[in-house]
């Protein structure tokens, strides 16, 4: 008999487990302390210096020639568009960062870094919306999944590059800051979010926005986002996620404001499989998106506006700016 997880010790044979029962945390009995001991959490985890992983980045790359399959093994990520290009068009509409009057492409002026764009789901839409878009990820055929779908679009040239580089490396040789830093569904992939973040910071221009979404990391995200998304429904591949990489929300922020990072906004994010929609809801317990600004332009006072705007999800289907593929 061998000692099976969350306290239930020799209560059963680890072989007669279901397989997303080896994959629990061995320490899962305490995660529910993990949102209030955030000091634990940034003194144990993450402290190497590079946030590059190359598993992670080989495992997505076998995939690159999916990123575009919209029954696919990326389907949720296509889908989440309709909640995050919102996001970061209104964030950075909230910010001044656009003073656009054209309604199709309320980003004219802007600039973007999309970092870990994977196939250019994101980076994309952005580009139409007006923003000049770069689109950065570590992975070779990544990239070229997503060079040979944008040279698809005669509207995108010009506006929309890719560069094939890892965060780290990439900030230390900027040739230009951006508005805004991107990383959608990224975090939950890196070897530390400390360098990860800060990487993302040296990107940005002094006021500039940061745009997350990522998974908290709690029981219910172990149950949601393993358990049921990879084991029970298969909407992902068995071995996407590892739980440890998850992010506790409040420790996010509480990295971001030490590195002069003000948190503007927050939401929870809900995917219903069978409707393949997603959904603003407030619980962050599970999916959630946050939105941060750089204040080092201390002349701006940030701290009034604070969590004042919601993102408008999804944006109207007759509208010219809803094309988020």
């Amino acid at each position: 008999m061998k000692s099976c997880r969350c306290c239930l010790k020799s209560l059963l044979c680890h072989q007669s487990t279901p397989a997303w029962w080896h994959v629990m945390p061995q320490n899962y009995c305490t995660v529910r302390e993990i949102n209030i001991k955030t000091e634990t959490y940034q003194n144990t985890r993450h402290k190497q210096q590079s946030s590059f992983n190359d598993e992670e980045v080989r495992k997505f790359g076998a995939l690159s020639d999916h990123w575009w399959a919209r029954d696919g093994p990326y389907k949720p990520l296509h889908s989440l568009n309709r909640l995050r290009v919102p996001l970061v068009r209104d964030g950075l509409i909230s910010t001044g960062a656009t003073v656009s009057k054209d309604g199709r492409q309320p980003l004219e002026g802007v600039t973007i870094l999309d970092v870990g764009c994977g196939g250019g789901i994101l980076s994309e839409p952005l580009a139409r919306l007006g923003a000049s878009v770069t689109g950065l990820d570590a992975s070779h055929k990544s990239i070229e999944a997503a060079q040979q779908h944008s040279s698809l679009d005669a509207d995108l040239q010009g506006r929309l590059q890719y560069k094939c580089c890892d965060l780290d490396t990439f900030s230390q040789r900027l040739d230009q800051q951006y508005d805004a830093v991107v990383a959608s569904e990224v975090l939950e992939h890196v070897d530390s979010i400390e360098a990860f973040i800060e990487s993302c910071n040296a990107c940005l221009k002094p006021s500039g926005s940061l745009f997350l979404t990522t998974i908290n990391r709690t029981p219910l995200s172990f149950l949601g986002a393993i358990v049921a998304a990879e084991y029970l429904l298969r909407i992902v591949p068995v071995g996407t996620h590892t739980w440890d990489k998850f992010v506790p929300i409040e420790a996010l922020k509480k990295l971001l404001e030490e590195r002069g990072l003000q948190t503007r906004l927050q939401h929870g994010m809900l995917y219903a499989p069978v409707l393949d929609r997603w959904c603003w809801v407030a619980d962050t317990s599970v999916n959630y998106a946050l939105h941060a600004v750089n204040i080092a332009d201390t002349s701006v006072n940030y701290a009034l506006h604070a969590v004042n705007y919601a993102p408008e999800s999804p944006m109207s289907p007759e509208s010219p700016t809803s094309s988020l593929s």
